[in-house]
């Protein structure tokens, strides 16, 4: 009977993760006769970097929506690529699309919709209101820190409007005065109009009147074109090859060792250099294929088209083209979401083995972890290829990694221990920085983008980034590890002494691996710190940070080595250190000064107190909350 249980309940498990799989392998369905799907794998230049279209589209409408897809005027779901290609292609329809959130009631009520509970609006309810908008935007404080909530989310919106606005007209030419409900022009004559215009430059007609009028035009092209250049996000045409000289073979894409970031242009770009005598890219008349056909529901003309410009581009851009369409693929099988719930699920069948049926559902919650690690190393390795670039990079980055190497450390102590403690505290903590890293792309939004200037150095990002984030990791699960073995400790029967002294040994080991890589990391920064701004150690609120998670497990292992605290003490020390690498982790960023201030953030601080206070309670309950006499025992 007890062996049909088991076997059932694997089973079932089983198939959970096998849905999962599939579900996350199965291709996106986008609601559409057309390929969109080709559509979002062309590559095109944003952010500094060459992505597929799929990611512009997710990257901005997180910043926008704070999610990666919307609901339509039905009801449906629609992914970020539908709203980006109708605006592109089809902008009123796009206006309808309710993808900017608003929170604030007061925000709420200048859109009359102060007793309306939906978070979700599109254009067309803002449009109305744009004037009262403005006048607000205007008393926006020039700093973050000064902001209140209302000013924040007015700041929000305003992002939010100037990203939409942006992202218009990247690869068709919009309407010169484009009123909100009528169609585009036919692109080709404007393209026309502008080529001919480039063409007489230094022809002018011999009637003077004609003259100036051809003039004027020119003149008034290049202004609206300049502002359109301004404001685009990204570039989608690359009409030179590296020597800077016109492409002029079928479809002007440069060869693939002449394809660079900085050899992109944008359409206002090459609507400019038209006029100037250029000729204009085959790709910007193939994109006005594209628009018309999307216009007219041509299926054929659409496919063929996006088929073509998708050859093109992937072909001339080589091993680059390569790793563009692999970043299609991982926004589509999006790995860290697959691993945050497997982690999620493997940390309540772990605690739950605590509880009864130890047998069965810890070896379940192990196999769990192990099956969420492996997508969680994959997406890793993705990162890191794309990239090109060490693993932390980034807030982001770091939170992926931090998870992934706690991980790591508790598959080897779970391989020897097996009695769960590991498998839960690890997918604890894999779960809760892949959430952390799901909040940040919100914040960052896009996450693979081009170094800061300070960063900007490979041998160091993969020596002491790393190590100080592997530090980071270590204090985390020693202080996790505590954490159940506070709640254990005081629940009778939970602990027998052979696993009581295995869980003491596990956070005394993890401390020791603490202190080793916080200061070996330490040390490496500094070094580079010297290299780049001349000084070893500058007591900024970064290296503070640092400095205090070293001093701190030095002082745990010689608090326990001098008998100074028992094991209850040593545990509560150890959530002492969650504290402090929370602070240094996140804490340090909040403050928006020193020379690490790259990353600086405001939108984390009350969940870090939160997580605060309850290492706090945790702390103060335990010390209340004997459940019997406590002597120190050296932990071997």
């Amino acid at each position: 009977m007890k062996f049909s249980v088991r076997y059932v309940f694997y089973a079932a498990l089983a198939l959970l993760v096998g849905a999962l799989l599939v579900r996350h392998f199965k291709p996106v369905d986008y609601h559409s006769d057309l390929n969109l799907t080709g559509f979002g794998a062309i590559p095109v230049q944003s952010s500094g970097r060459i992505m597929p279209i799929d990611s512009v589209a997710r990257i901005n409408m997180v910043l926008m929506a704070q999610k990666d897809h919307y609901t339509n005027a039905e009801g449906e779901r629609r992914e970020a690529l539908n709203w980006l290609a109708d605006l592109w292609f089809d902008p009123a329809k796009a206006a309808e699309a309710t993808i900017f959130r608003i929170d604030h009631p007061d925000i709420k009520g200048i859109l009359h919709a102060e007793g309306d509970k939906k978070k979700y609006f599109s254009l067309l309810d803002i449009m109305p209101h744009m004037q009262t908008l403005q006048e607000q935007f205007e008393l926006i404080a020039p700093e973050a820190q000064q902001r209140d909530a209302y000013q924040k989310g007015l700041a929000k919106l305003q992002n939010a409007l100037h990203i939409y606005d942006s992202l218009s007209g990247q690869v068709v030419t919009p309407p010169l005065m484009p009123p909100l409900n009528e169609d585009f022009p036919n692109p080709s004559s404007i393209y026309e109009l502008v080529q001919g215009l480039g063409r007489a430059k230094d022809h002018a007609p011999a009637d003077e009147n004609l003259a100036v009028s051809v003039q004027q035009m020119r003149q008034a092209l290049q202004i609206y074109y300049s502002q359109l250049a301004n404001q685009q996000l990204i570039q989608a045409f690359p009409a030179r090859n590296a020597s800077g000289a016109p492409v002029q073979r079928e479809g002007d894409v440069p060869s693939s060792a002449d394809v660079k970031a900085d050899s992109w242009r944008s359409l206002g770009g090459v609507m400019l250099a038209a006029l100037e005598g250029e000729r204009l890219p085959g790709s910007v008349m193939q994109w006005a294929v594209v628009a018309r056909a999307y216009k007219n529901h041509s299926v054929e003309q659409f496919d063929s088209q996006v088929r073509i410009i998708n050859e093109q581009y992937r072909d001339k851009l080589g091993s680059s083209g390569g790793k563009v369409q692999f970043e299609f693929f991982l926004n589509r099988l999006n790995p860290f979401l697959f691993s945050e719930i497997v982690y999620l699920l493997a940390f309540i069948i772990a605690a739950l083995s605590w509880v009864f049926m130890p047998k069965t559902l810890r070896p379940a919650a192990y196999i769990l972890m192990i099956v969420a690690f492996l997508m969680h190393t994959y997406g890793l390795g993705a990162r890191i290829y794309i990239q090109e670039r060490p693993p932390v990079t980034s807030l982001y980055s770091s939170a992926i990694f931090i998870g992934w190497f706690v991980i790591l450390l508790c598959w080897f102590i779970e391989d020897r221990f097996r009695y769960g403690f590991a498998s839960a505290a690890g997918s604890a903590i894999g779960y809760a920085t892949l959430i952390i890293a799901a909040h940040l792309t919100k914040q960052e939004g896009d996450t693979m983008g081009p170094m800061r200037a300070v960063l900007d150095s490979n041998f160091w990002l993969a020596t002491h980034v790393p190590t100080v984030t592997i530090g980071y990791s270590a204090t985390f699960l020693a202080g996790f590890l505590a954490i159940i073995y506070l709640v254990l400790a005081r629940i009778p029967g939970r602990l027998d002494p052979r696993s009581e002294k295995a869980l003491r040994g596990m956070v005394y080991g993890v401390t020791g691996f603490a202190l080793l890589f916080s200061f070996t990391g330490t040390v490496l920064g500094g070094i580079w710190a010297d290299q780049s701004w001349g000084r070893f150690w500058g007591w900024d609120p970064k290296e503070n940070g640092a400095l205090m998670i070293v001093l701190w497990t030095a002082t745990m292992l010689h608090a326990r080595w001098g008998r100074l605290v028992g094991p209850t003490g040593f545990m509560q020390m150890a959530l002492v250190g969650n504290i402090i690498t929370a602070w240094s982790w996140f804490g340090t960023n909040m403050l928006g000064v020193g020379l690490h201030s790259y990353g600086f953030m405001d939108k984390a601080f009350w969940n870090l107190m939160y997580f605060i206070a309850s290492q706090i309670i945790l702390i103060v309950l335990a010390s209340f909350i004997r459940p019997r006499p406590e002597h120190p025992v050296r932990l071997t």
